[in-house]
């Protein structure tokens, strides 16, 4: 099986692959035991395509392109499965379609990106080609506001999930952008759905990620100290439609985003 990593340094940014296989604990079953191995890798430091700046989101679409929020170039990139560029879109501004600090994507299931631009407290909408559909947020702690929107996931509905950091909550909106609910959840980074509605969030504070059902209830909990030499401090989490699962955090002083390709155990 494939485990797909990606590292980034403090200006760079890379997708590798282990080699040899490694062991970690299932997310969705604790006594399963999962099998992963590196497959590739792509990226470098600069401002080119191809190229990163301190990239802390990504995500997969239905076809397997990857696409990355470029953090410090202020832009998203979209790639194959393989690696190979396919387009890019924004700037730095205000304006639609530019970004101050996009540091969250997901992608619905028609296609659609969403990315948590967080220092100008919104999140805008485009499509696959990354031409702008629309925006909703600002600056505040109202239902529709954000202080620091630093994760996002959709889920098969639809509906789009926004952690906001320094608000201490989940808010839950429709693809237009229309609230619908909000959950408390400390220390909230990173946020995934999978298909079965279930919510994996990501508290870096914490080392944690916790997993909750659609309603924002407890399931359980992973804590990454108990599972070396992985991911210390956890910025962010995906899964796909395969049941892949992304994890980007930090370690060592890099960032680094790996892809674990699923394997069960002998017997399971």
């Amino acid at each position: 099986m494939k485990c797909k990593r990606i590292r980034v340094g403090i200006f760079a940014f890379a997708l590798a692959l282990l080699l040899s296989a490694t062991p970690l604990v299932g997310l969705a079953d604790n006594s399963n035991t999962d099998v992963y191995e590196f497959v590739t890798r792509w990226g470098s430091s600069g401002t080119g395509d191809g190229q990163f700046a301190s990239s802390y989101g990504i995500a997969t679409d239905n076809r397997g392109n990857v696409y990355v929020a470029d953090t410090y170039n202020d832009r998203v990139q979209k790639f194959d499965s393989d690696g190979n560029f396919i387009t890019k879109w924004g700037s730095n501004g205000t304006g639609d379609g530019q970004f101050d600090s996009p540091s969250n994507i997901a992608v619905d299931g028609r296609g659609n990106v969403y990315v948590g631009d967080v220092l100008n407290y919104r999140i805008q909408k485009f499509d696959s080609n990354g031409n702008f559909i629309t925006k909703w947020g600002s600056n505040g702690a109202s239902d529709g506001q954000f202080n620091v929107p630093s994760g996002i996931a959709t889920d098969r509905s639809g509906n789009v999930y926004v952690s906001d950091v320094w608000n201490a909550r989940v808010q839950k909106f429709d693809s237009y952008g229309n609230f619908i609910t909000k959950f408390s959840v400390a220390n909230a980074s990173g946020i995934e759905v999978d298909n079965r509605g279930n919510m994996y969030v990501v508290e870096p504070m914490l080392s944690a990620m916790v997993k909750n059902d659609s309603d924002g209830n407890f399931i359980t909990s992973l804590y990454y100290w108990d599972n070396p030499p992985f991911l210390f401090i956890p910025n962010d989490v995906a899964v796909d439609n395969k049941g892949n699962l992304f994890v980007i955090g930090s370690s060592g002083g890099t960032i680094e985003v790996q892809k674990y390709a699923l394997q069960q155990a002998d017997g399971q």
